[in-house]
């Protein structure tokens, strides 16, 4: 399925009107991802949140022209001022594009942002990016007021948002009269994750497994106090759980291994792709946050940042997977991740 950004969507987007609620729903189980065509440019996307793709280098970022924050501002600045209903916010990382009138929702948006970001970094450390330096000026959010407006940008049928590289822009949208805020947030947290990667890595695949399980795991977090904290992921906790009695589902030994095309496809043990993306958020989920379970051994402790140091520096996935793994007993892996999962 392809979706392209023509002259009519793009002039919806001129006036900001009341519409009413839209009908449309994404599934919280979701379908294989679709594509998604940008102006010319592809996101690869699954049904609830389009994901992009991020590289083992920067190189991809040398070849971006060098905007200043103020250019980019002034830019910005002159796009709202032709669209009736725009505004331009700005926070410490984002330029905030809207046409969302409640105040109090952008400020919170502000702080989400910056508070999900800040979780991300702790995993992904990357001093180059903060403060942010004047030659890479902060991406944008675009908040849409609702479904309608953001399918009419560009956003596939059954998604609630996506980032575009080349625009550099997360995009989503105010899901107030559509499934809550609660929906809009965890958009949110994991859009931001693929924009923080592909900042500090550029355009090349990391693993699915990888990739899209930390998606979900920053999509969980809880927003208290001001701050994110990790919560298993509503969206994908329950099929994973489910998928485990059933033993729907893909010895983790083969699901490293799997290709992006493998992700999102049928498997022959009759997992689907919803199912993989629920045991990929369900894997992280116990890599990150499984160290005090009884089930838990000390061997594991260094997996994802071995895992991510050596694709870092080799652009190989398979050969990132024999570093993190090496000497890994799977079958013990197997059974402890199960019985963890069981008990969420």
């Amino acid at each position: 399925m392809t979706w392209r950004l023509t002259l009519a969507a793009s002039a919806a987007l001129l006036g900001c009107t009341a519409r009413p609620p839209t009908t449309l729903r994404y599934e919280l189980e979701p379908v294989p991802r679709v594509e998604v065509e940008l102006e010319g440019e592809v996101v690869q996307s699954w049904a609830d949140r389009p994901a992009p793709a991020t590289a083992p280098t920067a190189q991809a970022l040398e070849s971006k022209p060098r905007v200043t924050r103020q250019q980019r501002r002034e830019e910005l600045d002159l796009k709202s001022r032709t669209m009736p209903g725009w505004a331009l916010h700005e926070s410490a990382h984002y330029f905030i594009l809207t046409c969302v009138q409640d105040t109090k929702f952008i400020e919170e948006l502000k702080q989400r942002s910056e508070s999900i970001r800040r979780a991300i970094q702790r995993n992904f450390p990357h001093p180059d990016l903060d403060p942010v330096p004047i030659h890479t000026a902060p991406n944008v959010i675009r908040m849409l007021e609702d479904a309608d407006q953001f399918h009419s940008y560009g956003g596939p049928g059954g998604s609630s948002g996506f980032w575009s590289s080349r625009i550099d822009e997360i995009v989503l949208y105010d899901d107030l009269k559509g499934g809550g805020r609660r929906e809009t947030w965890a958009t949110l947290n994991g859009m931001v994750f693929f924009e923080y990667l592909n900042s500090i890595s550029g355009e090349a695949e990391a693993a699915p497994w990888f990739l899209y399980g930390h998606s979900d795991y920053y999509s969980g977090f809880k927003f208290v106090d001001g701050k994110h904290q990790p919560a298993p992921f509503d969206w994908r906790k329950g099929l994973a759980k489910s998928n485990v009695e059933t033993s729907q589902i893909v010895p983790l030994e083969e699901f490293v291994r799997f290709t992006r095309q493998q992700y999102d496809s049928a498997h022959p043990r009759r997992t689907t792709p919803g199912s993989h993306y629920a045991q990929g958020w369900s894997f992280i989920w116990f890599l990150r946050e499984g160290q005090t379970s009884k089930h838990w051994n000390p061997v594991w402790d260094k997996i994802l940042d071995s895992w991510w140091s050596a694709w870092r520096k080799t652009g190989d996935a398979n050969a990132a997977t024999d570093r993190a793994f090496a000497g890994v007993d799977w079958a013990e892996l197997q059974a402890a991740w199960g019985a963890f999962t069981l008990e969420l």
